[in-house]
């Protein structure tokens, strides 16, 4: 299982309008950049990050 990452309120509310389909790319400690989605549930939105990710 994979670690997720909570997302609300302003910073949600302008990646869902900057990003439609919900594709984005993150980067994690300024070092490492991945692309995914936001998934959605209920008030929130996750960023999954599966093993091979959270490893690097």
């Amino acid at each position: 299982m994979g670690i997720t990452h909570p997302y609300s309120g302003k910073c949600l509310s302008t990646l869902v309008e900057l990003a439609k389909d919900k594709r984005v790319v993150c980067t994690l400690n300024r070092d490492f950049s991945f692309h995914c989605a936001m998934l959605p549930k209920g008030t929130f939105h996750y960023i999954l990050l599966n093993r091979a990710i959270c490893k690097n």
